[in-house]
């Protein structure tokens, strides 16, 4: 649940960086329609990104409640298990 945690944070810091240097690429494009492009899509897959983390990290939750017990924190699920 750690590793899940960090790279969550990671893909977080990740989408910010990808989209301020699309978001400065695009201010400095100075009309440029080749580089306003770029920008756009480097923004454009900044954002599918973060989506997608932010989805997957839903769905592993929503798996964990449909099975019964939270994938997120197998903390819990090892004290349950102890006799």
């Amino acid at each position: 649940s750690n590793v899940i945690g960090v790279l969550t944070i990671v893909g977080g810091i990740w989408f910010i960086f990808v989209f301020v240097t699309g978001a400065f690429q695009y201010l400095t494009a100075g009309g440029e329609p080749e580089a306003i492009k770029k920008a756009s899509k480097r923004i454009t897959t900044g954002i599918i990104g973060l989506v997608i983390i932010v989805t997957s990290y839903a769905l592993i939750s929503l798996l964990g409640n449909l099975l019964g017990f939270n994938i997120l924190q197998p903390q819990l699920l090892i004290k349950e298990l102890r006799p």
